[in-house]
């Protein structure tokens, strides 16, 4: 996003825990600045989801912590701004959510814990597709279909992991995520002229890194074995 203006939207691919908490810092820190801004774009029932979150816990074991800092947050900066946490979301369903002059939004079934979502931008100049989290899924390849680019999450560690917490993220990566095999089988179907994959457990510091943890450049290696088309792995303000 480096060097283009924020326009207050935002797209959801998904929602659990780990990302209705998330986005709590910036929503009420925006709204402190700017009450009136533009309505946001949420996945289904986000608004609700948002609310009810203060008493959920999720099926992840390391978020059930959550909840209770979340709602300290939320009243601290509720009792500031009170309307600045209400959100005005639309929910998404499959299809065309949104259309103008320089971009069509094309919203896809994906296959993750909950309800979840791809999106697929078409530009004049490009067409991109983003997975979200997501298990591999026909509908991607589909989505993407020779696409400029494929954004595409990769979750599992490409190394047998030796640790108690690499194994369980192993075992939680099987169930919603993308392995290396499962994504380069995808990316051969789909055919997009650049993958970016995100969402890897990767270090840029290797020499902190813990047991399980891998380079940018092992991850890449490893991918490249399996996969023989363009491709990068996204880091911040990355411009392609």
């Amino acid at each position: 996003m480096s060097g283009h203006r924020a326009r207050h939207c935002s797209l959801r691919t998904h929602k659990y825990s780990g990302r209705v908490c998330h986005p709590s810092t910036p929503r009420p820190h925006r709204w402190l600045c700017r009450p009136n801004l533009q309505p946001l774009v949420d996945e289904a029932r986000s608004a609700r989801g948002v609310r009810a979150h203060r008493h959920q816990s999720d099926d992840r074991p390391h978020h059930r912590g959550i909840p209770r800092r979340y709602r300290n947050a939320v009243a601290r900066r509720d009792s500031r701004v009170p309307e600045g946490y209400q959100v005005n979301a639309h929910e998404v369903q499959p299809g065309v959510i949104y259309q103008d002059a320089n971009v069509k939004v094309t919203a896809f079934p994906t296959k993750h814990s909950m309800e979840s979502y791809g999106y697929r931008f078409d530009t004049p100049d490009r067409s991109i597709v983003i997975s979200g989290d997501t298990n591999p899924t026909e509908s991607t390849v589909e989505a993407c279909n020779g696409c400029d680019v494929l954004i595409h999450e990769l979750e599992m560690p490409i190394k047998p992991p030796t640790t108690s917490f690499g194994k369980s993220l192993e075992a939680f990566g099987a169930k919603y995520h993308t392995n290396i095999d499962q994504l380069a089988d995808l990316a051969k179907k789909a055919k997009p002229r650049l993958l970016i994959i995100y969402h890897a457990a990767v270090s840029q510091r290797p020499a902190t890194a813990g047991p399980d943890s891998s380079s940018i450049s092992e991850l890449f290696n490893a991918i490249a074995a399996r996969y023989a088309g363009h491709l990068v792995v996204g880091q911040d303000l990355d411009v392609y």
